[in-house]
C-alpha cells in the first residue's frame, strides 16, 4: 500500500532507480514518501562530500512517471533549520 524512504536516497549511487524501485513495490493508487536533505540548504549544514543533496524539480521528476500526482513541502529539522528537508 505504501512505502517510505527517509534520508537514504542521498546515499544511492544512482537515486533516481532507487525512487523507481520504490514506487514498483507499491500497488497502483498506493503512496510512496521520500524525505531527503534539499540542496538549496546543502550549504547551511556541515556534511560528507559524497552526500548528494536534491532539488524539488529533481525529485518530482523521479517520481512523476510512476504517480498520478506529486506533492513536495519543506520540512523541518529541530530548532534552527527550517526546511532543510524535502518530503
Amino acid at each position: 500500500d505504501a512505502a517510505f524512504c527517509v534520508e537514504a536516497i542521498e546515499h544511492a549511487l544512482n537515486p533516481e532507480v532507487a525512487v523507481a524501485e520504490l514506487c514498483r513495490v507499491v500497488r497502483p493508487g498506493g503512496r510512496v514518501l521520500v524525505i531527503d536533505k534539499r540542496l538549496e540548504r546543502q550549504a547551511s549544514s556541515d556534511c560528507e562530500p559524497w552526500e548528494r543533496w536534491f532539488t524539488r524539480d529533481e525529485v518530482k521528476e523521479w517520481l512523476a512517471p510512476f504517480c498520478e500526482s506529486v506533492e513536495t513541502a519543506e520540512v523541518s529539522h529541530g530548532r534552527g533549520a527550517t526546511g532543510l528537508f524535502l518530503a
